[in-house]
């Protein structure tokens, strides 16, 4: 079996090494030292705070389980 493919885009967590705006708001301010999430956007990485990172978590988590469970019923009713 080959590799399976991620739906999911590269992320990751870090610490801001200098003050700079969060990408989603730009008056949230990401201090020197504060925890960030990072995502891949093609060669460059976007910073959120952690206010928004939770929001994105959050909101993609509920899409995720509604496609799973979308998926879970459609194979059903092919099954039957």
């Amino acid at each position: 079996m080959g590799k399976i493919k991620s739906l999911l885009i590269k992320t990751r967590f870090s610490t801001a090494l200098r003050a700079h705006k969060c990408k989603a708001n730009s008056k949230h301010l990401i201090s020197k030292g504060d925890f960030r999430l990072e995502v891949k956007n093609d060669r460059n990485w976007d910073k959120y705070c952690r206010v928004c990172s939770s929001k994105i978590f959050k909101e993609n988590n509920k899409n995720w389980n509604g496609k799973y469970d979308e998926f879970t019923t459609e194979y059903e009713n092919l099954s039957l």
